[in-house]
């Protein structure tokens, strides 16, 4: 059997390290926790309307629910696709725009060729 070199382990002092923090960081920090405890007060009443909608039988407030989260779904999806739309035609338009260099280089190069006799297409 082999001694305990540590009887209290549970009640030795730990060192604990205190950093400051800048007060922009320490605002930034409060409001994001207001904005957070906002949010929670606001998703904890929508529970209690829906609670309420299932326990009394409200259907016209549960289905007027149901609508006011399919039109925000709704227009959640038109924005990203907007934003897709966006990202694919500006993507394509730099893919025409290179081609367009692309072309521009070569009619440069086979006019360069005509204009200095000796050239490679002369």
């Amino acid at each position: 059997m082999q001694p305990d070199t540590q009887k209290y382990a549970e009640g030795e002092p730990k060192v604990i390290r205190v950093q400051e923090i800048p007060p922009a960081e320490y605002t930034a920090i409060k409001k994001r926790y207001k904005e957070n405890v906002q949010r929670v007060e606001e998703l904890e009443e929508k529970c209690r309307m829906l609670e309420d909608a299932l326990k009394y039988g409200e259907v016209t407030t549960l289905s007027r629910m149901i609508m006011e989260y399919q039109a925000m779904s709704v227009s959640y999806l038109e924005h990203i696709s907007k934003e897709m739309q966006i990202y694919r035609y500006s993507y394509e338009e730099r893919q025409q725009g290179m081609e367009f260099i692309s072309y521009l280089r070569n009619v440069a190069f086979e006019l360069e060729g005509l204009l200095w006799p000796g050239g490679i297409n002369a």
